[in-house]
């Protein structure tokens, strides 16, 4: 579902489906040509098409829709392999009680990820065509966020013997992972204002260091020039700062390598995309490593006690 989204992102889809109908549109219209006709007609209404894409035909068309309308699907079916399971395991009593508010908390998750979904979507049908960059932000947060308590009740179903450690209950905030769930958020706002479209230089911003465009108060976060220089130098920040997170016993663990392999890996992706102008299958490769290393650090939360209390 990640993976499809981040297609459909960055091949520009997402404001190619201009309706929103959680049944009807589970229907296969697209077999037939005159619906076809129809779909398209509705979308050569909207802002995107009349401001960029008004030289599409039909064809075109299908180009972008097919995605959103993957990303679309594969929600609903995500959705009906959790919902049918959960009933009939409910019904039947199966669910421990602690496990049972496990579960409705990820209803919830997955719910609200379809709601902000449509409310990012809603944000370009207006009279800019472009989605929101704060509400892809909160689509994309709320998808990782929502995949890593999946992973953290998995551990925990597969680990009833260990001490538990509330994923969300803030014994997991330190400084490591907020550094990591914030640049995660620069990755949305970077994608969402196309700014890995511009300064294709590194390690310099063009001719400067630091770029004297960037305006350095609020709007640095509706700047292009401002989030993709915070994205740069909070790359390093993270980096640092789990370094020193990794090395605080004076032994590095096995999974902290792995860690520390994947940040490297990534600070490089990261800078051939941006040298590249963005290309899609780096970029998606990008944000995909992002997530891997996510979770490798909720595993790790898991496994690993608070160091201080040792």
């Amino acid at each position: 579902m990640v993976f499809v989204g981040g297609i459909t992102r960055l091949t520009n889809s997402g404001l190619s489906i201009v309706e929103w109908h959680l049944i009807s549109e589970i229907n296969p219209f697209f077999l037939d040509q005159n619906q076809w006709q129809k779909v398209f007609e509705k979308y050569q209404a909207s802002p995107e098409f009349k401001v960029y894409n008004a030289h599409y035909t039909l064809a075109d068309f299908k180009q972008i829709f097919w995605w959103e309308y993957i990303h679309r699907m594969l929600g609903r079916l995500i959705g009906l392999v959790f919902i049918i399971p959960y009933l009939f395991f409910t019904l039947k009593k199966w669910i421990s009680p602690y496990f049972h508010k496990r579960f409705l908390t990820i209803l919830f998750l997955g719910g609200f990820q379809g709601f902000l979904g449509w409310y990012m979507v809603k944000s370009g049908l207006v009279d800019n065509p472009h989605v929101s960059h704060f509400r892809l932000a909160a689509h994309m947060i709320t998808a990782f966020l929502t995949c890593s308590f999946i992973y953290w009740v998995l551990l925990e179903y597969n680990n009833q013997s260990f001490k538990q450690i509330d994923v969300f209950s803030f014994k997991m905030k330190n400084a490591v992972l907020s550094l990591f769930i914030f640049q995660l958020i620069l990755g949305a706002f970077v994608a969402g204002l196309d700014a890995g479209k511009i300064f294709n230089t590194f390690p310099k911003m063009g001719s400067e260091w630091i770029s004297s465009v960037i305006p350095f108060n609020a709007q640095i976060f509706s700047s292009k020039a401002g989030v993709q220089f915070l994205h740069r130098t909070n790359a390093f920040v993270f980096t640092m700062a789990y370094m020193y997170y990794a090395l605080y016993r004076k032994r590095i663990t096995k999974l902290a390598l792995s860690i520390l392999c994947l940040i490297a890996f990534q600070i490089i992706l990261g800078i051939v995309t941006l040298l590249y102008s963005v290309p899609v299958y780096l970029a998606l490769g990008h944000q995909i490593i992002g997530f891997t290393i996510l979770l490798f650090l909720v595993h790790q939360r898991f496994y690993e006690q608070d160091l201080k209390s040792e």
